[in-house]
């Protein structure tokens, strides 16, 4: 009988396809035929496996070939398969006599080029990390994906060979040179211990610094209006340089989405990758949510534990800012429809900014705005009918005093002293979140996070202080959603003074970032 099985794997969403992928060569006219995915993708597949065996001296076996997958795989995009079908194809046809313990227990991962180059495939990490419990189990990898294992133990080396042609998978399958196809972890180490460039932030207006370390160390949605030529343009570069490092499991997980995706940068192997996405404001919905053939993750879950920042946010369609409030609430995205659907995580922080009018120069005292009222009312209703109730902290800046940047007092880069100091709040007030959430049962982290029911109690605010408070704002109205995220604002800037309760002055700073209910 001239049969085989061997072991693959393939990623549906952000499932792992464990596959057996199952040859038999029967009596009969040559033709190829497969089940378990799509007819057509299928040929193509068995078209590049058949060259590349061809290129290399081996043969096509002038039968029948069955090949079928224990699993179906519903959207095939890249080449995942190309060669386990080659070596399965051979070992049937036992122009290969493989070592049987060995194919047992081993998957087999890579396209396969015309030339019988081993290419590229996404999600090697993310297969990988879900099967690391098994300490039975091989892979033979792509010799191009090996920087996705950098920050894995030794152990786990010791199960992976890497491949770059079809030979050399050829030479692991009957235990030929194995330990030349095992991953040089010296070459690993030299990458990975590369000295790390610290990024130090510009300089800020002091009103849009203290926003933004407020949204950071508590995770508040932040808006921040302003005329052209304010801070806006730097609040990137501020942003990006104070993100706080992931933990190990959320960087487990960025890792994946990236693997998912076939996203691997050099920042990613450094560990220093701090989630950041700035979306044209041009894209489609699926590009922003994620969806498409193989229901990838789109902009918002690439962006989780890490910063959405849409500049121009009037720019967007209102369709785009209206589908962010669903995950924002929810912190999870799914897409697909019926029984063909993914839940990704898309727990990312929210920082966009605006101009005040069609002109931008509403808030300078020069008189420059050319727009009528009805324009600048038009002009804030696509915020205010969206989404302006998704944000917390929300701040209007004007141009810089032009004698203020002949002295360079906003433009130069943040001492390091400084920004270390900065990162010490946020970090300690993050800390303080954790530990509070802890001990309460709650299993967000974040101040911006916590519901109505637990805020008073959590957040340590008295009965005494809260009335001065509504004493000295007697005159303003204020509505439930709006006061109660002015004491999580206010929470977060007690902890960035590691203060255990919240006391009269967290609140008035609380109140000069707060969201407006006509934006300004």
């Amino acid at each position: 009988m001239k049969y085989a099985k061997v072991k693959t794997a393939t990623i549906q969403g952000l499932k792992i396809k464990n596959i057996d992928l199952e040859v038999s060569l029967l009596k009969g006219i040559p033709k190829f035929e497969i089940s378990g995915i799509n007819s057509r993708k299928g040929q193509e597949m068995f078209g590049r496996v058949k060259a590349a065996l061809l290129n290399n001296g081996y043969q096509i076996p002038r039968n029948i070939i069955i090949c079928h997958l224990s699993e179906e795989i519903q959207y095939a995009t890249d080449n995942s398969i190309d060669m386990a079908l080659a070596c399965a194809i051979l070992i049937a046809d036992q122009q290969i006599q493989a070592e049987t313990a060995l194919i047992k227990n081993s998957y087999i991962l890579g396209g396969l080029s015309l030339s019988g180059e081993i290419t590229a495939i996404k999600g090697v990490f993310a297969m990988l990390n879900q099967t690391q419990s098994d300490k039975n189990c091989n892979w033979l990898i792509p010799k191009e994906n090996q920087n996705e294992l950098i920050f894995e133990t030794e152990l786990f080396f010791e199960r992976v060979y890497i491949v770059e042609n079809i030979n050399q998978v050829i030479d692991i399958l009957t235990c030929k040179n194995l330990i030349f196809y095992k991953i040089n972890i010296n070459e690993l180490k030299t990458q990975k211990d590369k000295e790390i460039l610290k990024f130090i932030p510009n300089k800020l207006q002091p009103l849009a610094q203290f926003a933004i370390e407020i949204a950071i160390a508590g995770w508040h949605p932040t808006l921040i209006v302003g005329s052209p030529n304010s801070d806006k343009s730097l609040m990137k570069n501020f942003l990006r340089g104070l993100l706080p490092t992931l933990s190990d499991d959320q960087y487990t997980e960025i890792r994946s989405f990236y693997s998912l995706k076939g996203l691997w940068q050099e920042v990613l192997s450094q560990k220093e990758i701090k989630p950041f996405e700035s979306p044209d404001p041009h894209l489609s919905k699926q590009e922003l949510l994620g969806g498409g053939r193989d229901l990838l993750p789109g902009i918002v879950t690439m962006a989780n534990q890490g910063v959405l920042f849409m500049e121009d946010l009037n720019l967007f369609k209102t369709e785009l800012i209206q589908s962010l409030k669903k995950p924002m609430s929810t912190h999870f995205v799914q897409i697909g429809a019926h029984k063909n659907q993914q839940l990704y995580p898309a727990n990312f922080l929210l920082m966009a900014t605006m101009q005040p009018c069609p002109c931008g120069y509403y808030f300078e005292e020069d008189k420059r705005c050319i727009c009528k009222n009805n324009e600048i009312i038009n002009y804030k209703k696509k915020i205010i009918n969206t989404i302006l109730n998704q944000f917390q902290v929300e701040i209007i800046l004007k141009e810089y005093p032009r004698a203020k940047i002949g002295n360079h007092i906003f433009r130069d880069n943040l001492k390091l002293e400084e920004a270390k100091k900065i990162e010490e709040r946020i970090f300690v007030a993050r800390s303080l979140q954790a530990s509070r959430c802890q001990a309460f049962n709650i299993k967000t982290s974040y101040n911006s996070q916590i519901k109505s029911p637990d805020l008073i109690d959590l957040f340590r605010l008295s009965q005494k202080t809260l009335n001065q408070f509504e004493q000295e704002l007697k005159a303003q109205f204020l509505t439930n959603d709006f006061y109660q995220n002015l004491i999580r604002v206010a929470r977060t800037i007690a902890d960035l003074s590691n203060k255990t309760d919240i006391n009269i002055e967290h609140l008035q700073e609380a109140f000069t970032v707060r969201i407006k209910p006509d934006l300004y």
